[in-house]
């Protein structure tokens, strides 16, 4: 997600664990007019059962944040842990779920969910999750950082443009969505 935004690669990617401790990853600049800021992005281990998510010091790092982008895959019932302790310290939550292309339903007629329905079942298992009211506001959105990735690269390509000189738009699934909600919680930090 981080590498998509930035146009650049700043995070590690792979399978497994690739972080297991918070990590800062990059520093981007969000926001128009005055409202304008450098934003840094940290990176924080997943649904990793040998992370202690309510280690004092963890608990205190996501107390310094401003807003808590929670990326996951596959299910959002991983985010459990980490929303929790979000929402117990009063931060801005923004749910993005990765990978999100269509996926079997496993019906026999070999019927697939749409992305949008991926998303609006998310929702419904946030809500189930964390209660109706705690939810309500809170955004989910649907991304494939993957083909983001391929694009943004295709992108830079065509303009015969360095690796991290511009941040074409991302108009695959809710990338748009999401960098409009993420740029207007930054720009609404005091």
């Amino acid at each position: 997600m981080v590498n998509a935004l930035a146009g650049m690669k700043v995070a590690k990617v792979g399978k497994g664990r690739t972080t297991t401790i918070p990590e800062k990853k990059c520093e981007l600049e969000m926001g128009v007019g005055d409202g304008k800021r450098t934003v840094a992005f940290y990176d924080l281990p997943g649904d990793d059962q040998d992370f202690e998510y309510c280690d004092m010091g963890v608990v205190t790092f996501v107390a310094s944040l401003d807003v808590l982008v929670v990326l996951y895959h596959d299910t959002i019932m991983y985010t459990n842990r980490i929303a929790r302790i979000g929402l117990a310290l009063g931060k801005r939550l923004i749910f993005l779920r990765n990978k999100v292309e269509p996926h079997p339903t496993g019906s026999d007629d070999d019927d697939e969910r749409t992305w949008q329905e991926e998303v609006a079942q998310d929702k419904a298992h946030l809500e189930k999750m964390l209660g109706k009211e705690r939810t309500r506001s809170l955004p989910v959105y649907g991304v494939s950082t993957a083909n983001a990735w391929k694009a943004v690269k295709r992108a830079q390509e065509e303009a015969g443009m360095p690796d991290g000189t511009f941040a074409p738009p991302l108009e695959l699934f809710d990338w748009e969505d999401f960098r409009r909600t993420l740029t207007n919680e930054v720009q609404a930090i005091p």
